[in-house]
């Protein structure tokens, strides 16, 4: 036992005074009275207590001297400890996919690597960390202990390991401020990086050894060198060691595997064996020895089996695939899905595989079995979904240790015919059938005398023709004549040769421009400041095809007229023309598949159900973009059904916190004016039944959400002209987002024994006890004075 203050012993001098009070006797005063007889009942009295009351000022006595030297020694402050410093410990709790997996019955090794090099191995059972909790249950109960065993000066601060690092507590000493930092900490279901959480702990460790530094007294000493009663630093990190940044697994066995030998997982030497004396280091490349900060150690305590058993879907995907209409390739409502399953445990395993559209069983694959350590892929679905939605791989298999990865979800568009309207000044017979015969496209004609039309279109074609002010909405301009034109046109010049051409831009993707013979092209000779034009294909005197993609739009110009090239008798037409009208309407339109792994920023396109006006301007006169600093309140629905708010910004939200695998609906406006449920089920307007509504939706989650929709949309379905049904869709303003794990790290969930800190891998010294006793000092005081009492009242009542 030592003592944080010593000077409060000096209280034990109180003892003296009390003892003396003891020793100290009344001088009786003498009396005289006239009889003694009726004195005689109480004299008897008096010798029979006398023995009694001797023993009572005894016990007294001694109740005293105790209250009072407790009393000292509590404040004095005594300690349970091997030293006599106050702690500054940094915890780095790992809250990646992996640690949602069970906690097992693996013996619990802790490991401690120290720059000094300083060694000791003992491993033992842990029995109060068994049973099916997980391993981050078992890491927050870890810390929650360390939290309670602080005392009055150490200080501790929780660093919480996710895909970006997040301080859940910064350093303090204040035990309710942990604990509920604690109790709030969630794990996600993506990678962790590790190793950028634990560089953060390094960096408050300097942080505080710099301000132990500044508040010592200027006596002449260097002021680096540590001294007597400085803090001690401790950086302890609570992870199975599936670790971030990983660039190279690299773990080394006794037989001598070396730093480049991919000697697997830890968990491929038995559960109870000590950590491998060779060096480990499953933080990248760069090792973090030179980043550890003086008089720190780092304690990393490994939870989880070596081995457990876990399927994970590693790859699931749809695309959808051409159809062949006699010479043509047309994109068709055919969609073929791709799923890889990959086996961790080393058993065997089965799994019944499912895909689900829109949460209702959609294909069962049926029953599937897994070899150990193998992928496996399974056989190419082709479904047909016309109409879109939600996909969802599920396995379920008995004894899997993660979850996260038994799910893969997809956002499969609707397939609906692009609207594009035709201008011609000349009839184009070439261009018109390259459109016509495009099941993805509803071309419409309008001759220049009948301009403006009636309503809007995803794409406007005007060719050799402009009208005075161009309309809003995607445009293409085939060699335009008119005062709206973009560029300055004064002459044309005769046979172009193709220079070079951008092939990876989707608008000439898979088109062949070498050798195509140009008449002649329309003459540019500078590009306008606004627009946002470039260059994709140029011949040797001049651009031949731009395009502007800014906040409004897209604009593709063509400076030559498709009759006047051979271009339109080459096999790489109709694909122009089909990339051309996909590319358009991309802008404005739903996206394609949209999915992302799991803690990723994602950037979402809110683009509005009706293109923006322009603003009032001279035919042919550029203005700035109308969406340029606006911004507009977002709703997203999360996969566990909860509600968030984000900002638009331009037409564009951003999304930070993606940990949750599954479905993100993005919605219009603010979750009060959205009235989410209403949308979906036409419900009340007072405020309980939206508060009512809101509740439901988060125990529904995103995909029930989404069900909810479509069963509300069920009286606005119509028959197509070819027979489809069409109108069963989604509102055209919602947005969705696909988030998925999909990651070899996380499921490979068998726990590291030894984490790799550089060239130093140490193990457990004993367990150090840090307990102050002032507390259960005071407890034994109150109880002192309890008995005191009692013995004071003894023959009184």
């Amino acid at each position: 036992m030592r003592f944080f203050a010593p000077a409060g012993l000096a209280f034990l001098g109180v003892l003296v005074p009390i003892i003396i009070l003891y020793i100290l006797r009344l001088r009786r005063r003498t009396q005289v009275v006239s009889t003694v007889a009726i004195w005689d009942r109480v004299f008897k009295r008096e010798v029979q207590s006398a023995l009694w009351r001797k023993i009572k000022r005894i016990i007294s006595l001694i109740l005293h001297l105790a209250i009072a030297a407790i009393i000292a020694l509590a404040i004095a402050r005594p300690v349970l400890s091997d030293k006599l410093v106050p702690q500054r410990v940094v915890v780095v709790l790992d809250a990646s996919a992996s640690m949602t997996a069970g906690l097992g019955a693996a013996p619990l090794a802790r490991i401690i690597a120290s720059p000094n090099g300083a060694a000791m191995t003992s491993d033992e059972e842990s029995g109060a960390l068994r049973g099916e909790r997980t391993r981050f249950e078992a890491a927050i109960d870890l810390v929650r202990a360390q939290v309670l065993d602080l005392s009055v000066e150490d200080r501790m601060m929780i660093v919480r390991s996710g895909p970006r690092p997040e301080v859940l507590a910064p350093m303090t000493g204040e035990k309710e401020a942990l604990l509920r930092a604690l109790d709030l900490a969630r794990p996600g279901q993506a990678e962790g990086d590790l190793r950028a959480a634990i560089e953060l702990a390094f960096a408050a460790c300097r942080s505080e050894q710099a301000l132990v530094e500044l508040g010592r007294p200027d006596d002449g000493a260097a002021t680096d060198a540590p001294r007597e009663g400085d803090p001690e630093f401790e950086v302890l990190v609570l992870s199975d060691g599936a670790a971030g940044s990983l660039a190279a697994r690299v773990l080394a066995t006794e037989e001598g595997g070396g730093a480049g030998e991919d000697a697997g997982a830890a968990g491929d030497d038995p559960p109870d064996a000590p950590p491998a004396a060779a060096p480990v280091d499953v933080l990248g490349p760069e090792p973090l020895a030179e980043l550890v900060p003086e008089r720190t150690r780092v304690v990393y305590v490994p939870l989880g089996s070596a081995r457990a058993p876990n399927l994970a879907v590693t790859a699931f995907s749809a695309r959808r695939l051409p159809r062949a209409v006699g010479d043509l390739t047309q994109v068709s409502a055919d969609f073929e899905v791709l799923v890889t399953v990959e086996n961790f445990g080393d058993t065997e395993a089965v799994a019944q595989c499912e895909i689900h559209l829109d949460g209702v069983l959609f294909d069962p694959i049926g029953e599937r079995v897994f070899p150990p350590g193998e992928e496996v892929s399974l056989p190419v679905r082709t479904l047909t979904l016309r109409h879109g939605g939600v996909l969802e791989m599920r396995l379920e298999s008995e004894g899997d240790a993660l979850a996260a990865d038994d799910r893969a979800f997809a956002v499969i568009p609707e397939v609906e015919p692009a609207s594009v309207l035709l201008v011609q000044a000349v009839p184009d017979l070439f261009l018109s059938n390259a459109l016509a015969n495009d099941t993805d496209v509803r071309v419409e004609g309008l001759d220049p005398g009948g301009w403006p039309p009636s309503k809007t279109y995803d794409v406007t074609i005007f060719e050799g023709w402009i009208p005075e002010k161009l309309p809003p909405g995607n445009l293409v301009l085939i060699a335009p004549r008119g005062k709206s034109n973009p560029f300055d046109i004064e002459e044309s010049f005769d046979a172009p040769v193709i220079k070079d051409w951008d092939r990876e831009h989707p608008l000439l993707s898979y088109v062949v421009l070498e050798d195509v013979v140009f008449l002649k092209a329309q003459r540019i000779d500078a590009l306008p400041k606004t627009g946002g034009w470039s260059r994709i294909a140029e011949a040797f005197r001049g651009p031949l095809v731009l395009v502007s993609d800014d906040a409004r739009r897209r604009i593709a110009y063509f400076s030559f007229a498709f009759t006047e090239t051979d271009l339109v008798l080459r096999p790489s037409f109709p694909i122009l023309v089909s990339n051309l009208v996909q590319w358009l309407r991309e802008k404005g339109q739903r996206s394609q598949e949209e999915s992302v792994p799991t803690g990723s920023i994602a950037r979402v396109r809110m683009a509005a159900d009706e293109p923006p006006e322009e603003p009032p301007g001279e035919a042919g006169e550029e203005t700035e973009p109308t969406l340029v600093g606006v911004e507009e309140p977002v709703t997203v629905v999360r996969p566990d059904g909860t509600l968030d708010s984000l900002v638009a910004t331009d037409g564009t939200t951003l999304l930070t916190q993606t940990e949750q695998t599954g479905i993100y609906v993005f919605i219009p406006g603010r979750p009060g004016e959205v009235e989410i449920w209403e949308r979906a089920r036409a419900g009340g307007s007072s405020s309980d039944e939206r508060l009512a509504a809101m509740r439901a939706v988060t125990d529904l989650g995103s995909i029930g959400f989404l069900r909810a929709v479509l069963e509300a949309r069920f009286d606005e379905v119509e028959e197509g002209g070819d027979g489809a049904v069409r109108g069963r869709s989604w509102p055209s303003s919602y947005r969705f987002l696909a988030a998925n794990l999909l990651s070899d790290r996380e499921s490979d969930v068998g726990a590291r024994a030894a984490l790799g800190i550089g060239e130093v891998v140490v193990a457990e010294p004993e367990p150090r006890s840090n307990r102050e006793l002032q507390l259960t000092l005071l407890w034994i005081v109150l109880v002192l004075l309890v008995c005191e009492w009692v013995l004071y009242n003894i023959g009184v009542f």
